[in-house]
């Protein structure tokens, strides 16, 4: 994504790491290198880091003479030199820009398996977050690109099951990269894709054992935790953890109880409003509630990013205001000083030309003292925008919660005024109100029937796509609350013939 050039970022520190991890290297476990070259063809320079399971040093290819990150497994997990290939069969298999390419897959004259792939140089999350959270629109934007390289992941058959701040590198202009396939778990599609030669027998296949812990805890979604149920949605939910934790800059996992804790919206700021619902969704305790899929993750938050966006460069309602009062002013004072040169030009057994009427302001009270001097048919009447102390648009202040946004000039009324000061119907119908109005007046219908059936009142995030019903979330699809919005929408004709378009109902002021 492109941002805004008024908008700075801090600079990233370029660390050669692939991957760079938080915990030294524990020499205890790990095979000493022997002296001269590894494998008859690279050079150790340096160690770059270590996981749970290997140890990655930086080394000189000569043959391709070139510096690559190798990959080689601990002493203490050679019986699990399965889980190991996996892990490169895995990275072999994707073909996206923000997986490290592998360059070399082998074993030594003593069988110790490794691989080589490219380093990567950039800032681990971890680390940038140890400095403060992250901007909102940017962490969006990251979380994004996440995302889409996950969705890349999955599209081969592998589950990565270990998202985290460790795994995550930004690079230079803010590009994602995910490293650490070391907990990957190659599924049923991975191995009958049809480019595949000689996959590993059924009863060879690695798999985990019930009693071992895979992941961290702080990230990985219960249900692999407590059920051992693994999907698209475990990554789905340690992508909407790890956005929450950029954003706030705290971890949602509480060591205490050993628990996720639920995300509560009184934690952001109130235009992050439509974000909060993503999140909430996302990292939901059940299953289905969840996105089903990454894709669909990136879907929703790519609208919620769109909306953020464009209240950040919509013109606050203080500056409308001011705005409005200066052209009213101004046009009060011409007009006063036209008409006055009008009659004194007139001879004084003239009557002024039509006929004038004195009639009650619409938009104040019915008092004879304050009066407007309008003539008989004035033609549309321009009514300045509703007003608020709503803050500047630096820092998002919404406008209204709907995704779709209109950056028109304020609506004018297109009836003309009678002498009795309603407007007049135009071809003998009343003009439709327009989306925003009847938006209210379903979020006002859709209050007073859940109050009636005692559902609670949140914000839920309504989703219109063209031929499609509409989707509620934040809750079941058969309870009271869905049942109530989804009529809300009927009764007052919200729908879109094409395209999609996204609401938040109850949103927080």
């Amino acid at each position: 994504m492109a941002f805004r050039p008024d908008i700075s970022f801090p600079p990233i520190d370029p660390l050669d790491v692939s991957p760079l991890l938080a915990e030294p290297i524990d020499d205890e476990g790990v095979t000493p290198l022997p002296q001269g070259l590894f494998a008859d063809r690279y050079e150790v320079i340096r160690d770059l880091g270590a996981g749970g399971m290997g140890i990655v040093h930086l080394a000189y290819d000569r043959r391709a003479c070139r510096n690559v990150a190798l990959k080689r497994i601990r002493r203490s997990f050679a019986g699990s030199a399965e889980r190991f290939r996996r892990e490169y069969r895995a990275l072999a298999a994707i073909r996206h820009r923000g997986v490290p390419a592998i360059h070399d897959i082998g074993e030594t004259a003593t069988g110790e398996p490794y691989f080589t792939m490219e380093v990567i140089s950039g800032e681990t999350i971890r680390a940038h977050l140890r400095r403060g959270p992250i901007e909102p629109l940017r962490a969006l934007a990251l979380a994004i690109d996440l995302a889409r390289v996950l969705t890349a992941v999955h599209e081969v058959g592998v589950i990565h099951r270990d998202v985290k701040p460790d795994n995550v590198i930004i690079e230079a202009g803010d590009r994602v990269r995910l490293i650490d396939f070391g907990a990957a778990l190659l599924t049923e599609d991975y191995y009958s894709q049809p480019h595949l030669r000689d996959p590993t027998d059924v009863r060879k296949r690695w798999r985990t054992r019930e009693s071992e812990f895979i992941g961290a805890a702080a990230y990985t979604c219960p249900l692999w935790l407590n059920e051992g149920k693994v999907s698209p949605q475990t990554d789905v939910f340690s992508v909407c953890v790890l956005l929450y934790e950029m954003i706030t800059g705290r971890v949602l996992y509480s060591r205490e109880t050993y628990q996720h804790r639920e995300i509560r919206p009184e934690e952001f700021a109130p235009e992050l409003a439509p974000l909060v619902a993503e999140l909430r969704r996302g990292a939901s305790m059940i299953g289905a509630e969840r996105h089903r899929t990454m894709d669909d993750l990136v879907r929703s938050l790519e609208i919620v990013r769109s909306d953020l966006s464009a209240r950040a460069t919509r013109p606050s309602p203080r500056w409308w205001m001011s705005a409005v009062a200066a052209a009213s002013a101004g046009s009060f004072v011409l007009g006063a000083v036209a008409a006055g040169s009008v009659l004194l030009s007139m001879p004084a057994s003239t009557p002024p030309a039509g006929t004038v009427e004195v009639l009650p302001s619409r938009d104040a009270p019915l008092d004879p003292s304050i009066d407007a001097v309008r003539d008989v048919d004035p033609g549309p009447v321009a009514r300045p925008p509703r007003t608020s102390d709503a803050p500047p648009a630096a820092a998002l202040t919404p406008a209204s919660t709907d995704t779709q946004i209109s950056t028109s000039t304020p609506q004018r009324d297109p009836s003309p005024v009678s002498s009795s000061g309603a407007p007049h119907p135009a071809g003998g119908r009343r003009p439709a109100a327009s989306w925003e109005i009847r938006m209210r007046r379903a979020e006002a219908h859709a209050r007073r029937c859940m109050e009636k059936s005692g559902a609670t009142i949140k914000p839920l995030v309504v989703t219109l796509s063209a031929g499609e019903l509409p989707s509620v979330r934040g809750v079941a699809s058969g309870s009271d609350a869905s049942r109530c919005v989804r009529e809300a929408l009927e009764r007052f004709g919200l729908a879109v013939s094409s395209g999609q378009r996204q609401h938040t109902f109850f949103a927080a002021p």
